[in-house]
């Protein structure tokens, strides 16, 4: 699994706060960005281009996710987008769509069990 850069990550968890999620859900709105991140690794979609997103939920509906869980990893990926990168993350970013083996990669049983076939 595509590991989300630490600086995203930071920024993510700040607008999580901002948007009033209550701090209960957190773990799992992470999880949905992570899976998206790595969906559009995966599938080389651009995971800044909103056109990303119906294709992640298609995925995740492929998977038997729950309407609840559609809805959740949708409101998520919308967060996701409210990050406003520099010219520094961009390019950093563009580097790790044209070149996923740049990040470094992370499992978890759990992860990889749910998408062991994304």
């Amino acid at each position: 699994m595509e590991k989300l850069p630490q600086q995203l990550a930071d920024h993510f968890d700040n607008l999580l706060h901002r948007n009033t999620i209550p701090n209960n859900t957190h773990f799992y709105y992470k999880k949905w960005l992570r899976y998206y991140w790595d969906f559009c690794h995966k599938y080389r979609h651009n995971p800044f281009d909103k056109d990303s997103l119906p294709l992640f939920l298609k995925k995740l509906q492929d998977k038997r996710q729950s309407s609840q869980q559609l809805k959740q990893a949708h409101h998520a990926i919308t967060i996701f987008y409210q990050i406003k990168l520099s010219d520094n993350n961009q390019l950093i970013n563009k580097n790790h769509l044209s070149n996923p083996s740049s990040l470094t990669s992370v499992n978890t049983s759990q992860e990889a069990q749910l998408f062991a076939e994304f």
